[in-house]
């Protein structure tokens, strides 16, 4: 009984593992995608507005669509 019990704790600390492994790959990818592109050469007449890096949901209805936009 004890070493079921051992293995049903196992496989919950496995699967909570995951999640939080995937938030810290989703965290590195952002931060190594934002550093390529603020170190990208902007074209002539385009202005920075501001800079930053900021990890889960921003704005918006909750769906996690991404979005950049360019005017």
């Amino acid at each position: 009984m004890k070493s079921r019990w051992i293995a049903q704790l196992f496989i919950v600390c496995f699967i909570i593992g995951l999640f939080v492994l995937a938030m810290n790959y989703n965290s590195y990818v952002l931060i190594k995608f934002s550093s390529q592109l603020f170190e990208m050469d902007l074209p002539e007449g385009v202005h920075v507005i501001e800079k930053y890096k900021v990890k889960g949901k921003l704005n918006g209805n909750g769906n996690g669509f991404f979005c950049l936009y360019f005017s």
